[in-house]
């Protein structure tokens, strides 16, 4: 496990560990915590159960450490999807609300296109850099402009701007 300039990186240099993600980390866990104190005293009106929403709300924090940790394309793009998975469901948890589940499938199919595009993206970038480490696109993105890299960081942002309902790409 190499360690520069007081950051970690491990498994393959794929994650990252420092102490500025280590604080990252520590406040996600103290506003989960505070969403699911603020929903124990509202889950009362709802229609849902509380166990069900802290579950999911601890597999979305899981996915956001990927987030955070990754540095590597497809781990970024794996703890993005897991962190989206669980927001459908938390938009369809409501068991006896139509238009919940009704949004459900709505976000999950956009968020297909979405993951379409932004896949189509990383492939691209890894077709002209030959890896998906986010370090060394950095440092070829620094040296170099080749349209095709330029065309894959695009469809990438297009799609994570898409899934993230950015002005005009959620129309």
């Amino acid at each position: 496990m190499p360690l520069v300039n007081g950051t970690l990186y491990f498994f393959f240099d794929t994650f990252v560990y420092s102490n500025f993600i280590k604080m990252l980390k520590l406040f996600l866990i103290f506003l989960v915590l505070v969403i699911i104190i603020i929903a124990f005293f509202v889950i009362e009106t709802q229609d849902f159960d509380f166990v069900e929403f802290v579950i999911i709300m601890l597999i979305a924090l899981q996915g956001l450490f990927l987030i955070i940790s990754g540095n590597d394309l497809l781990i970024n793009f794996l703890g993005i999807e897991l962190q989206s998975l669980c927001f459908y469901i938390l938009v369809g948890l409501r068991k006896h609300s139509n238009l919940g589940i009704e949004a459900a499938f709505k976000y999950f199919v956009l968020s297909a296109y979405s993951n379409l595009i932004s896949l189509f993206g990383i492939s691209f970038i890894y077709g002209f850099v030959g890896t998906t480490k986010l370090k060394e696109i950095n440092i070829l993105l620094d040296t170099e402009s080749n349209t095709m890299l330029v065309l894959g960081v695009l469809f990438l942002f297009v799609g994570v701007f898409f899934k993230l309902a950015v002005f005009l790409f959620h129309y």
